[in-house]
C-alpha cells in the first residue's frame, strides 16, 4: 500500500510540474506575441516609410544606417540580391528607409557622413 501511495504521489507531482511548465512556456509566449503585435501597431501608426537615400553597395549602405541608429533614428536596408544568390551584393540600387518623420534630421547626419569620405 505504501509503495502504490508513493507511486501515485510522484506521478502527481510529475504531473504538476509538468503543467507549471506548460502553463509558465503558454505565458512567455503571449508575452513575446504581445510584444510583437505592439511593435507592429507602432510602426502602422507611425509616419509613412520613405526611402531617404540609395547607395550603389550594400555596405555603404550599412555604414549610413548604423549612423542614423546610432542616433535613436530608426532604419533599415531594402535591396535585391536575387534570392540570396549574390549574398550580401545587390543586382541594383540600394536603398536606405526610415520614417518620414525623422527626414529632415537623417538628411543632416548623412551630410555629416559625407565630409568625412
Amino acid at each position: 500500500m505504501k509503495n502504490m501511495e508513493q507511486t501515485f504521489n510522484s506521478t502527481n507531482l510529475i504531473l504538476i510540474i509538468l503543467t507549471l511548465s506548460f502553463t509558465l512556456l503558454v505565458g512567455i509566449t503571449v508575452i513575446a506575441a504581445k510584444k510583437t503585435l505592439k511593435q507592429k501597431r507602432n510602426l502602422k501608426s507611425s509616419s509613412p516609410i520613405v526611402c531617404i537615400k540609395k547607395f550603389g553597395m550594400v555596405q555603404e549602405a550599412e555604414i549610413a544606417k548604423n549612423l542614423l541608429i546610432a542616433n535613436q533614428i530608426k532604419a533599415d536596408i531594402f535591396y535585391d540580391n536575387l534570392g540570396g544568390y549574390m549574398g550580401r551584393s545587390s543586382s541594383g540600387s540600394v536603398e536606405l528607409k526610415i520614417k518620414e518623420e525623422d527626414k529632415e534630421v537623417s538628411l543632416k547626419l548623412l551630410k555629416e557622413l559625407e565630409k568625412i569620405d
